[in-house]
C-alpha cells in the first residue's frame, strides 16, 4: 500500500463523560430521573391536597407532600414556595432542610442551598444525606478542602459507600491526583460492581496516563454495559490510541448500529479509515454520514476534502475546503489545504 505524508488532520477524538448527579450507578444510562407525569390524576392529588391545605393551614405535612408533587411536575418555583411555609411551620426538619436544598440547585440558587444544608448539620452533625450534598455543592463550585472535609465526617462515622468513594475519587482527578483518584474508583467498584461512571473513569484515567491497561479496563466495561454509548465511545478510542485498530473499527461500527445517529462515532471511524488504514472511500462515507447529523462541522468538511484532494479529486476537496472556511473563518488548515491544490493545478 502506498504512504502518503499526511498533511495535518483535524481531529475530533471526544473522550465523553456526562457528569453525574448524586444518584450514581445506574447500569446502562448516563442519567436516570424519576418523574411524576403531570397527568390528570396528579393535578387532582394536587388539587385535593390543596382542599386539605385551606382546612389545615398550619399542617406542614400537607405542604411538604404538595411541594413533592409540584417539583416532580416540574413546577418548580411552586414546590418551593410550598417548602418554604413547610419550613415556617416546622424549621428544624431535616429532611424538608435536605429536599429544598435539591429544590435550590435545581433552580441555580446554590447559596439558598448551602444555606439550607450547614443549617440542617448545625442541628443534625450526624445526618449522613446532608453532609453528602454539602460535599457535592463544595464539588462544583470547586472547594475541594471543603468537599473533602464533608466526606471525611462521614467516613469517621462509618457510613461511607459507593457514592462517597467515588465523589472522591472525582475530587482528586480534577485536582490532577490519578493515584489518589484510581483507587477511589476501584473502590468504589468494590461495593458497588455496576458503578458504570466509575468504570468508566477508571479507564479514562489509565488513558490519560498513556496506559494500555485503559484497554482492559474498558473491554471489562464494554461487557458490563454494552448498550452504554459513553462507554463504547471511549473504549473505540481507547483502542485506536493503543494501535488496536481492527478492534477499533469493529466498536465504532457496533456503536453505529445501536446508535446510528451518533457524529462521533461517524467522524472517528471516517478518521481511522483516513488516516490507519487509508481506506479512502469508506473514509468519504463516513465523512458524508457524519455531516447528514452536523452540517455545520467545519472540521469534518476539512477532513472529508483532505480525503478527496488524496485521491485526486480535487474539485471535491476545493468545494469542502470552500465550505469549511464558510463555517470556520480564517480556518488555517482549509487555507492550507486550499493553497496545496493550488500548486498541483499549476504543476
Amino acid at each position: 500500500m502506498k504512504k502518503f505524508c499526511f498533511r495535518r488532520i483535524a481531529i475530533l477524538f471526544v473522550v465523553v463523560l456526562f457528569f453525574v448527579s448524586c444518584n450514581t450507578g445506574n447500569k446502562n444510562k448516563s442519567t436516570e430521573t424519576n418523574t411524576i407525569s403531570e397527568t390528570n390524576d396528579t393535578v387532582q392529588i394536587i388539587q385535593n391536597l390543596s382542599d386539605e391545605i385551606r382546612e389545615n393551614p398550619r399542617n406542614h405535612k400537607l405542604f411538604a407532600k404538595r411541594a413533592e408533587l409540584q417539583y416532580a411536575s416540574n413546577n418548580v418555583p411552586e414546590a418551593v414556595n410550598d417548602l418554604e411555609i413547610a419550613l415556617k411551620l416546622d424549621s428544624l426538619n431535616p429532611n424538608y432542610l435536605i429536599k429544598i436544598s435539591e429544590y435550590y440547585l435545581s433552580m441555580g440558587r446554590s447559596g439558598k442551598a448551602l444555606d439550607a444544608l450547614l443549617k440542617c448539620v448545625k442541628y443534625y452533625p450526624n445526618n449522613r444525606e446532608a453532609h453528602f450534598n454539602l460535599a457535592h455543592i463544595y464539588f462544583y463550585v470547586e472547594q475541594y478542602k471543603d468537599a473533602l472535609n464533608e466526606i471525611s465526617i462521614i467516613e469517621k462515622q462509618n457510613k461511607q459507600n459507593a457514592d462517597t468513594y467515588f465523589l472522591k475519587g472525582l475530587i482528586y482527578r480534577e485536582n490532577g491526583d490519578n493515584t489518589n483518584a484510581i483507587h477511589n474508583f476501584r473502590k468504589t467498584l468494590e461495593y458497588n460492581t455496576e458503578h458504570w461512571e466509575a468504570h468508566n473513569l477508571l479507564g479514562l484515567s489509565f488513558y490519560e496516563l498513556n496506559d494500555p491497561l485503559a484497554v482492559e479496563y474498558f473491554n471489562t466495561a464494554v461487557r458490563l454495559f454494552p448498550d452504554n454509548y459513553e462507554i463504547c465511545l471511549n473504549s473505540a478510542i481507547t483502542l485506536q490510541k493503543f494501535g488496536k485498530i481492527q478492534e477499533s473499527i469493529s466498536q465504532y461500527k457496533s456503536l453505529i448500529e445501536k446508535f446510528p445517529d451518533s457524529f462521533n462515532a461517524r467522524y472517528n471511524l471516517g478518521y481511522v479509515y483516513l488516516v490507519y488504514t487509508e481506506s479512502y472511500n469508506l473514509a468519504i462515507e463516513q465523512f458524508t454520514n457524519a455531516l447528514k447529523i452536523d452540517s455545520m462541522s467545519g472540521e469534518t468538511y476539512y477532513n472529508r476534502g483532505y480525503t478527496y484532494e488524496l485521491m485526486g479529486k480535487l474539485d471535491s476537496a476545493k468545494a469542502d475546503y470552500f465550505k469549511s472556511l464558510e463555517i470556520i473563518p480564517n480556518y488555517d488548515m482549509a487555507i492550507e489545504g486550499l493553497n496545496s491544490i493550488d500548486k498541483k493545478l499549476l504543476n
